[in-house]
């Protein structure tokens, strides 16, 4: 009987020890992913800023277009007239 109760305890013993290795891994898979949404929300963070200066330098360079596009045109309305 002692020896059934030494081979369950064992067991038992094997069985805590597996289930302790799997939170532990659980757990560092937990915090690597913790890491990587960190990353992915400062990539998004630095991509949406990116994406707000190039609108802006976008819309300096379309009033630019226009600007130059008058003076042309004026230019061009000038050496008609001449």
């Amino acid at each position: 009987m002692s020896a059934a109760i030494a081979a369950a305890v064992s067991e038992q013993s094997a069985a805590t020890r597996e289930i302790a290795r799997g939170a532990e891994i659980a757990s560092k898979s937990t915090a690597q992913n913790a890491g990587e949404v960190a990353q992915i929300r400062e990539a998004t963070a630095n991509a949406h800023d990116n994406a707000t200066t190039v609108k802006t330098v976008s819309g300096s360079l379309g009033a630019v277009a226009a600007r130059i596009r008058g003076q042309v045109e004026a230019l061009s309305e000038r050496l008609r007239s001449a």
